[in-house]
């Protein structure tokens, strides 16, 4: 067995955030302490990753995890400004594309009002507004100030949809949004938890929708692996060690912590910054062991399933037809329809290429396929979707089932069950001794998206310098505070979403006019 390492801070994980943590300890320190970081996969990034997949003239990167950001993502803004990565916007002109219970119905339309009859419309936007009423009562700084906490935490997303809507298509609908958005069925997910999560993004409709502030907006002109490079990079690459998982951490008040790794290394630590998913932390032996809540909180946060995919073609035949390439599929059944939602994923340098996701359900149902009956369904979604064109101009189809993920074993995040976050909510971010806590899922804005894991990082790295007590070139409370910086935020904002206050009084006259036609012609 190695002999001990002696470094200031281990930081446990080599995504966006373990990486972001590291880089701003390195600058809030003045470079002045040692640190390391571990990855227990045989590369680093996290939740990103890329794949090099045939074009007409070559080879193009594409993400095979996370990919999107925002203008209202600051941190992460924030943070590619810094490193000097470009983003580009999200291609969404044309037409969209509907899939309604068979692949034999599709339907197109413009915007984001779907071709449904007006009292589905209508349905579906009592809803949409129900809830982000609902999300305006959750602080996502103290999300149990909440007079309806408990009440909303003993139900699942699925009662509360199924007692709302009228129509099944609705119920469908947000299925299709959750098994993206969680990768996971609206009866996995506490309802509470959902609104905490929305209220965290800026709303349901931000999360949800393409355009200026959503979560869709723009995308890297190379790929989202290329932030977690550029990081290893500026703090060294000596840093970081791969293929190298944490087992043990053992610490004492006022000591050292003692970290022991699967290959029998060794280090001790004055602090340790985690910044893995919330499934992961109960892999970890810790002595002394972690408080009960940190423990229930682990536990009743599982990881979403899902499964990404990216087909490239020879030319974008869908722009040629006024098609934006984005797509949602209101298709239970996991056998015959298995996608949740594609888009376009043509490249900065105008590679096509459509990238879509199996989630939820479906991706629990296609990941015990082979990779060959996966691209097979999803062709022939495709040709449903956009034409005979998905398959006679396919260049090359790659998916990433990240349910297979080493030391993940799902995505994109960890959700909520009833009842975790009620009671267990006060653990996420508290300190364990010398052990912090990092990673998406604890960010205090945006969790789920890779604004998340940096805003997460650099909270973690700040806790840990003013523990060192050390001079700091930068300050832990103005880098933060710049992050937290309310003005002009879209969710401050008046976002009256689909049709707004004048469309919406005409919508339920109309609807009330055909009901009432309806009735007068059973009776007559």
């Amino acid at each position: 067995m190695e002999s001990p390492k002696q470094v200031d801070v281990i930081v446990i994980g080599g995504g966006i955030s373990g990486f972001t943590a590291a880089y701003h300890l390195k600058k809030l320190t003045n470079d002045a302490k040692s640190f390391m970081v571990l990855e227990a996969k045989d590369r680093i990034g996290g939740r990103t990753c890329r794949s090099t997949l045939c074009t007409k003239n070559g080879t193009a990167n594409w993400d095979m995890g996370g990919q999107w950001v925002s203008n209202s993502q600051f941190s992460i803004m924030k943070l590619l400004k810094e490193l000097n990565l470009d983003v580009f916007p999200q291609y969404q002109s044309g037409y969209n594309r509907i899939v309604v219970h068979s692949l034999t119905d599709v339907r197109r339309f413009c915007g984001h009002l779907p071709p449904l009859n007006l009292l589905h419309l209508i349905d579906l936007h009592l809803m949409i507004r129900k809830i982000e009423k609902m999300v305006a009562m959750v602080s996502a700084e103290n999300p149990l100030a909440c007079r309806f906490a408990g009440e909303w935490d003993e139900q699942t997303l699925q009662t509360f949809v199924e007692k709302t809507c009228w129509f099944s298509s609705n119920v469908e609908m947000m299925a299709a949004v959750t098994r993206v958005m969680f990768g996971a069925e609206p009866s996995q997910i506490s309802l509470f938890y959902f609104l905490y999560y929305c209220s965290l993004g800026g709303g349901f409709e931000i999360l949800t929708k393409n355009g200026k502030d959503s979560a869709q907006e723009y995308r890297l002109k190379d790929t989202a692996s290329n932030i977690v490079d550029v990081l290893q990079e500026k703090i060294g690459s000596d840093n970081v060690s791969c293929d190298d998982p944490v087992v043990s951490i053992c610490q004492k008040e006022n000591e050292f912590v003692l970290v022991k790794t699967k290959k029998g290394k060794i280090y001790h630590a004055r602090h340790v910054i985690c910044a893995i998913p919330l499934n992961l932390v109960n892999h970890i032996d810790f002595v002394p062991p972690l408080p009960h809540d940190r423990l229930e909180l682990s536990s009743r946060a599982p990881m979403g399933n899902i499964i990404k995919f990216v087909a490239t073609y020879e030319h974008a035949f869908w722009r040629a037809h006024g098609d934006s390439g984005e797509s949602v599929m209101l298709v239970k059944k996991s056998t015959t329809g298995p996608l949740s939602v594609t888009f376009d994923a043509t490249t900065f340098n105008g590679d096509p290429a459509i990238v879509g996701f199996i989630g939820g359900e479906h991706a629990v149902y296609w990941t015990t396929k082979s990779k060959l009956e996966r691209e097979s369904i999803v062709i022939q979604s495709l040709v449903a979707i956009l034409g005979k064109e998905a398959e006679s101009l396919l260049l090359q189809y790659a998916d990433k089932d990240w349910c297979k993920e080493p030391y993940q074993s799902g995505g994109p995040v960890c959700m909520m069950q009833p009842g975790c976050l009620k009671y267990f909510h006060q653990a996420l971010r508290r300190p364990f001794y010398s052990v912090h806590w990092a990673g998406t899922e604890t960010a205090q804005k945006w969790t789920g998206f890779m604004d998340g894991a940096v805003e997460s990082g650099i909270r973690a790295a700040s806790e840990v310098a003013n523990r060192l007590q050390l001079p700091q070139n930068v300050s832990a409370d103005e880098s933060v505070s710049k992050i937290f910086d309310d003005k002009g935020l879209p969710w401050k904002k008046s976002n009256r979403g689909l049709f707004g206050v004048i469309w919406l009084p005409a919508l339920l006259v109309l609807g009330a006019y055909f009901v009432y036609k309806n009735q007068r012609v059973e009776q007559g």
